[in-house]
């Protein structure tokens, strides 16, 4: 019962989010870079689906892509990337989402060798490998990165090393 409760719970919180984004989208009138809302649908149910339904969804998602593809290349930049996340899911666990998630912010912060002009494509990546994600993983990457930025969460005491 418990675990219907939480599956429940993920896929509603997914919708809701999925409905903000696309509400702040038409407020703004700018699209989250990257993100392929089809895609993104698959995205946020993948990590709970079951091996057969995790295929579908690769298949479905390369079905996409081929669409989204002008002369060869994505029409949607960094759209492949969602493709990349979920075979980086099947083949080393939902873990690999919030690994690449957290190397790829702190590249974007320049902590991690951030090469000139390539921001915005990493920025893509991010929205992407972020539609994979649920709030606990939010908070499990942020928390690596203010440890990797050497930063404390807010609210927390000073311990005596930070106060130096």
């Amino acid at each position: 019962m418990a675990a219907a409760a939480r599956v429940g719970r993920r896929e509603y919180d997914a919708e809701v989010r999925r409905h903000l984004e696309a509400v702040g989208e038409l407020i703004t009138g700018e699209e989250k870079v990257g993100r392929v809302p089809e895609l993104a649908a698959l995205a946020g149910e993948f990590a709970g689906m079951d091996v057969e339904a995790r295929a579908r969804a690769i298949a479905k998602a390369r079905e996409v892509l081929i669409k989204l593809t002008v002369n060869g290349n994505p029409a949607v930049p960094a759209a492949e990337a969602y493709l990349e996340a979920m075979q980086g899911i099947v083949e080393s666990g939902k873990t690999y989402v919030e690994d690449t998630v957290a190397e790829l912010a702190l590249r974007v912060v320049g902590k991690a060798g951030t090469k000139a002009g390539e921001v915005k494509a990493l920025n893509r990546r991010l929205n992407v490998f972020m539609e994979f994600m649920e709030a606990a993983d939010h908070k499990r990457v942020q928390g690596r990165i203010r440890n990797a930025l050497g930063r404390r969460a807010p609210g927390k005491p000073a311990r005596q090393s930070d106060e130096l």
